[in-house]
Order: structure tokens, then C-alpha cells, then sequence
């Protein structure tokens, strides 16, 4: 006889993205390796977890404990592939990081992420998975009261009931914060959270080195335990190396990660955030998305708070917003807005050649061209194979076509910039 002690846990992980098939496979493969054991008698299935496709916790047989059931290819194929949260971005049951450096924006995008799920908006275009929300803002409360204040009033929405936050330090290294964690997903909740957002590594490591394998792997060993007692994305917030082009840390943080999301600003005084696709295990990288960060004035708290502009990820910046002209700020992405506006019309795509010739300069001016556009998130490169010679052709992403085109810039590229002295002048 067969008994299965785990109905409960059956239907909370239906409500928290799992099928039920999934479930039954699982249980189907228990029985069929009980079956086979010398001492059948009682199944106890204690508990049932399941993590990008199987994972159990202890099932107790006779007096045989089954730790792990094994599936086929076929069965492995019914089990599916987890649900997107934020479309093209961001997959429920996955580890996903955004980088960048300090002063980058990234806290306001991922708390944008986070309400955004929480009341089930589309984010920058993107469909959402509504859900329940835990975010970890271990720089205390007083970084959430005014940000979420001019969000909602930014967006005219109340109901960001469903996110919660942790505003106390926590130690993502320890078994005990972990165990904490858990325990408010479970009954802190209604239903157990989507996303959990850490905010950021650096604070919730404690005493911990961020460049140690060990220190490291037990911070994301307890990532994947929050993930595996959730079904939740793991999204932690993290800061670039020395070098700005890799995560802060050991390699294995990296590694581990299903999604990474780099953001860059285009200059220290800039409003203008590039998010590029350092890494997506899930689904094709996705295009760069171009923000714009602005200020929302109100009279109470504060006084005023910055929010991510919701306007479907298709910016065009406040230094080519206004009627007048251009700030000296904006020099370089004008100029990358000029170069993406060559490409498509060389038809899409072009080499370095292609460009040199087409704007009459060096080859090693026309790479640099590239290269700012590239931080703008305008343009992107690729390496292909052209006659048995291998080159790398420049292209515009649909995104960042559609920036080109709304921003109304055109004309030639100049070391100089325009011929306009004092401003940068909209094409007519």
C-alpha cells in the first residue's frame, strides 16, 4: 500500500506556479522506484519540493530513505519550463542579478520591478505575472518610505499591499536569517512571494568575502534554498568589480545565475539608464531597454523622490526632450543617436568599413563611434562570417530603432558635433 502525506503541499505549489503533471510525474516515479525495493510495505512522502524540475526532500520507505527520483527524457519533457514573471526578463524559480556601479539607478529599477509585479502593471511594456512581493532593503527604511511614496503617486496606484519588505540588515550566509526568511514567505504571505529581491549582495553578506568560494557558495546555496521553499525568482542587486565588467566577487556568482541584467548610465549626471542582457540562461538575450529616471515632487515626507519614467521602455532622453536643443552632457549619445541612424539607413546592419566610409573618417574613429553607442544601448555587435572571412557587423536593435526614429535626430556624424554653436539642433 501506498501513502502519500503531501496534498497540502501539492496544491501550494499549484498556486505558486507549479502543474499539477509536474507533481504527478514525481510521484509517479516515487512509486515506480518503491516498487522496486526489497521492503515495500508503508510510502511516506514527507515533503515535496520541487526546483527546475525535480528536487525531493526525504521520503521515508520501510527503512529506506529516497532521497531523489530519477525521470526519463520523455517524462522530463512534460514538466515545462517556468513561467516568465516579467516577459522576456525575469522567470519565476530562476537566480537573476542587476549590476552596475554605484549610483547607477539600480535600487529604483528593481524596486520599479518589484511594485510593478505586486500590482500586476506592465513593466516598461512588458506583461507581468502579479504576484507577492519580498524585498530585502537591508539599507533600512528610510530608502523605502519616499520611494515608494512617489511611485504610487507617480502611477496613481494603491495597491502595493502585496510587497513587503525586510528593512533590517540580514546575513544571506546564515542558517538562521535563512530560516527567518522562509518563515516570513510562509506566514507573512497570503501566498508565497514570486520575487525576492536582495538588495543589496554587499549587505547581506555580513563579515562574509565576497571573493571567497566558499563564503560565496554558501550565499548562493541559501539563494537556492529561498528559491526551492518558494518557487520565487531570486533577484539580487549587486555592484561591478574594479574593471566595470563583471560582477563584484568570485566567478562561481556569475555562474550560478540564470539572468544577469547589467545598467548603465550614460554619465554621472545623466537621468538616462541602458539595461543590457549580461546573461540569459531561459530565452534569446533580450534588446537593450533605455530609462529615463526623473523627479516626482510632493509635499509631504521628503519632498521629493526619483521614479522610473513608465513609458514602455521606449525613451527619448530629457536632453533631447526639450524644444531648445541639447546640454553638452548629451554630446555622446547624440552622436550614437546620429551613428544608429546611418545603420539603419545602410539597412540595418554595417561593418566598421561600411560606417568609416559612410561618415568619412579613420576606421579607428568610426570604432569609437561604436563603442559609445554601444554604452547607449543604441547599437550592438555581432561576429559573423562572410565569405570565409569572419567580421563584426554593427546593427540597431527594433528597441532602439524606434528610440531613433522617435527622437527625430538625423545628420552627419562630426568630431566636432554640429555646426550649431552652443546647441545641439533637432533635425526638421
Amino acid at each position: 500500500m501506498l501513502v502519500y502525506n503531501c496534498v497540502f503541499a501539492t496544491w501550494e505549489h499549484e498556486a505558486n506556479g507549479y502543474d499539477l503533471s509536474r507533481v504527478a510525474h514525481l510521484l509517479f516515479s516515487l512509486a515506480r522506484c518503491h516498487s522496486r525495493s526489497s521492503q515495500r510495505g508503508i510510502l511516506q512522502v514527507k515533503s515535496l519540493r520541487i526546483v527546475e524540475g525535480v528536487e525531493l526532500s526525504t521520503c521515508k520507505g520501510g527503512n529506506r530513505t529516497v532521497r531523489f527520483a530519477t525521470l526519463n527524457g520523455f517524462e522530463i519533457e512534460q514538466l515545462g519550463a517556468p513561467p516568465a514573471l516579467v516577459d522576456g526578463l525575469l522567470y519565476r524559480r530562476t537566480y537573476a542579478s542587476l549590476v552596475g556601479e554605484a549610483a547607477s539607478y539600480k535600487s529604483f529599477i528593481a524596486m520599479d520591478i518589484a511594485f510593478s509585479v505586486a500590482t500586476g502593471r506592465p513593466w516598461q511594456g512588458r506583461t507581468v505575472q502579479r504576484g507577492s512581493v519580498l524585498y530585502a532593503a537591508a539599507e533600512g527604511a528610510h530608502t523605502v518610505r519616499d520611494r515608494h511614496y512617489a511611485w504610487r503617486i507617480d502611477r496613481g496606484c494603491d495597491d502595493t499591499h502585496s510587497c513587503r519588505f525586510v528593512t533590517e540588515a540580514i546575513n544571506l550566509r546564515s542558517e538562521q536569517d535563512v530560516d527567518e526568511l522562509v518563515r516570513i514567505c510562509h506566514e507573512d504571505f497570503s501566498t508565497l512571494p514570486v520575487l525576492i529581491i536582495i538588495d543589496t549582495l554587499a549587505r547581506a553578506f555580513a563579515d562574509g568575502d565576497e571573493n571567497s568560494s566558499s563564503d560565496m557558495g554558501q550565499f548562493i546555496a541559501n539563494c537556492d534554498r529561498l528559491r526551492s521553499e518558494t518557487g520565487a525568482c531570486i533577484l539580487v542587486v549587486h555592484h561591478y568589480g574594479l574593471s566595470a565588467k563583471r560582477a563584484r566577487g568570485h566567478s562561481s556568482f556569475h555562474a550560478a545565475l540564470d539572468t544577469e541584467i547589467r545598467v548603465s548610465r550614460s554619465s554621472k549626471a545623466s537621468m538616462n539608464v541602458t539595461l543590457t542582457c549580461g546573461k540569459m540562461r531561459l530565452a534569446a538575450d533580450f534588446s537593450p531597454i533605455m530609462l529615463q529616471m526623473r523627479s516626482v515632487e510632493f509635499a509631504s515626507l521628503s519632498g521629493s523622490s526619483l521614479v522610473v519614467d513608465d513609458d514602455g521602455g521606449l525613451r527619448e532622453s530629457s536632453s533631447l526632450g526639450d524644444a531648445g536643443g541639447y546640454t553638452r552632457e548629451s554630446k555622446t549619445e547624440f552622436w550614437s543617436l546620429k551613428l544608429a541612424d546611418h545603420i539603419t539607413e545602410l539597412g540595418g546592419s554595417a561593418t566598421y568599413k561600411d560606417l568609416a566610409k559612410r561618415l568619412k573618417c579613420s576606421p579607428s574613429t568610426a570604432t569609437r563611434y561604436v563603442k559609445n553607442a554601444v554604452s547607449c544601448g543604441l547599437v550592438r555587435t555581432e561576429k559573423v562570417t562572410e565569405n570565409g572571412t569572419q567580421k563584426v557587423r554593427v546593427y540597431v536593435p527594433d528597441l532602439a530603432r524606434q528610440t531613433v526614429a522617435k527622437s527625430g535626430v538625423r545628420g552627419p556624424v562630426t568630431d566636432d558635433g554640429p555646426a550649431q554653436t552652443g546647441a545641439y539642433v533637432r533635425a526638421a
